[in-house]
């Protein structure tokens, strides 16, 4: 099927839902099923994006940095198509287990290891063709980074688990690979490692990445070959495998049947210090698994600004109410906002219904 005949297809499927108020559970390669609210399934149709059309490069200018991409098209080929021009992704999205397709990265908007060094999915998004609640097909932004008045639509796709539209094509901006990496691994206490990250890029400008797990802080150095390596001697350590950070981004260092909490907080913050299993983006991250205690209440107590999101539920369970917030709740100015978004792009809520809260 063409690219042009695929897209006509979901229009059609997203009308028919329209006009009969059915609901649709858009669904690519599967690899983030675990993320967001349970969708009930007897209740929904599937609209299934994979194979149908959607996938391949449609442009790619290695001079430009700029790629153009179908949705339904898998990360690892995107990533492999640059490997062979030395460009990467420069966020590192996960593409658990090669299942993970680019439609599937902008609506989740998961970053990796490197996000905080040299930016975001939506830092790097140029343009989104999706289409609507109401079957249109919608072009947003382009192939060139401007200035535009009021919402930038393509970054506030990002993010939004398809309850605003089905993305069917994708352009983004893409960097130059680094000469050269190298990982090192040193033995420090976790309120050491959180000081160590908070004063690498002052000391290591070179830094891409760095994590605390099992009693060890691992740092990544990016680069030409002169500055990588004088880094890497300098900070000392143990030389580490690149892949530990494929491990992190992925979630292979955490058990499935446990329950996995994200907190994003400042750097600097010791909430959570020593309840966290990983600490990661250079101390703005920690990562809880199966925590004892209500995390959102602790987070309210402390008075501190900080984002949690429950990324897994513990063992797949799904006895919890459907609405167990895995997403941090919105206060009501930005509840407002998101319905208002929802109800332009998807009126009769057609779409992923209910994947990111109860009101839509």
């Amino acid at each position: 099927m063409s690219h042009k005949s695929a897209i006509k297809e979901i229009q059609n499927r997203v009308s028919e839902a329209y006009e009969k108020h059915n609901g649709l559970h858009i669904i690519g390669g599967g690899s983030k099923s675990f993320y967001g609210n349970d969708l009930h399934l007897d209740e929904i149709e599937v609209l299934d994006l994979e194979g149908n059309g959607l996938e391949g490069i449609i442009q790619y200018e290695p001079g430009e940095l700029v790629i153009q991409v179908g949705a339904g098209t898998r990360l690892v080929d995107v990533i492999e198509r640059l490997d062979q021009n030395d460009q990467m992704l420069a966020f590192e999205a996960p593409v658990f287990n090669g299942e993970a397709t680019l439609g599937g990265m902008v609506a989740s908007g998961i970053s990796g290891s490197r996000r905080p060094y040299t930016g975001a999915v939506r830092d790097y998004l140029l343009g989104v063709d999706i289409v609507d609640g109401q079957g249109q097909h919608l072009s947003f932004g382009g192939q060139v980074m401007k200035n535009v008045a009021g919402y930038d639509v393509s970054r506030l796709l990002v993010g939004s688990m398809g309850c605003l539209g089905v993305i069917t094509e994708v352009s983004l901006k893409v960097l130059p690979k680094p000469k050269c990496e190298s990982t090192k691994g040193l033995e420090v206490s976790k309120v050491q490692a959180l000081e160590i990250m908070n004063s690498l890029q002052t000391h290591y400008p070179t830094v891409s990445a760095s994590a605390y797990f099992e009693g060890r802080l691992y740092v990544r150095f990016s680069g030409m070959e002169n500055s990588v390596m004088k880094a890497a001697r300098k900070f000392g350590g143990e030389k580490i495998d690149n892949k530990l950070w494929e491990e992190i981004d992925n979630l292979e260092c955490f058990k499935e049947d446990h329950a996995l909490w994200r907190l994003s907080i400042a750097p600097d913050s010791k909430l959570f210090l020593n309840d966290a299993a990983l600490i990661d983006w250079a101390g703005g991250q920690r990562w809880l698994i199966d925590p004892d205690m209500n995390p959102r209440e602790v987070l309210s107590a402390s008075g501190e600004s900080g984002h949690l999101i429950l990324v897994r539920r513990k063992n797949k369970d799904k006895s919890d109410s459907p609405f167990h917030l895995p997403f941090h709740p919105l206060n009501p100015i930005l509840l407002n906002l998101h319905r208002g978004l929802k109800k332009q792009f998807d009126p009769r809520d057609i779409l992923n219904p209910h994947k990111m809260y109860e009101d839509f």
